[in-house]
């Protein structure tokens, strides 16, 4: 997997394509499994919007936090293969996964990506006292000064927890 896929954040994953004639005729969950409020409960609830008018069913959008991401993925990887439970997938889902060697699903065999619904940069921001010009700068520093520099993520597996490991 290439580092640029990190940083696509909402992929969107389901449990298996509908074939069925007439889909939906049913409501569609689409999962969301990260806390109300970011930029991925957003695009989330964006495209269910779009999808409900698309389909002409209800779209309903839920928030199933926990363990980066990976309740939700887990929910959605165990619902039925029908096209019903979508997931919008984020980087620990699609790439951290190999960083929790004891996840109850696989996300390789048990989701299926639909298609990259949207993207969102990274921005790095340092102190201006710290001696660098450019990322290049940064990492020689931070490799040269080893338990000096710190960092803020959003927690294990998150796209700027593994955007630090990157570097």
């Amino acid at each position: 997997m290439k580092w640029a896929h990190f940083f696509l954040p909402a992929v969107f994953l389901c449990a298996g394509a509908a074939h069925a004639e007439g889909f939906p005729n049913r409501p569609i969950r689409l999962i969301v499994p990260v806390a109300a409020g970011g930029s991925a409960d957003l695009l989330g609830r964006l495209i269910g919007q779009q999808l409900s008018n698309l389909y002409k069913q209800p779209v309903i959008v839920e928030n199933r936090t926990g363990a980066s991401g990976h309740i939700g993925a887990d929910y959605v990887a165990k619902s039925p293969a029908d096209g019903y439970t979508l997931l919008v997938g984020i980087p620990p889902v699609q790439a951290s996964y190999s960083i929790y060697p004891k996840l109850s699903y696989d996300p390789d065999k048990q989701l299926d990506t639909l298609s990259i619904i949207g993207s969102f940069p990274s921005v790095l921001i340092v102190h201006p006292s710290l001696p660098v010009n450019d990322v290049r700068d940064f990492i020689k520093l931070a490799k040269t000064s080893p338990g000096v520099i710190n960092f803020g993520s959003a927690g294990p597996g998150s796209a700027t927890h593994l955007g630090s490991t990157w570097a």
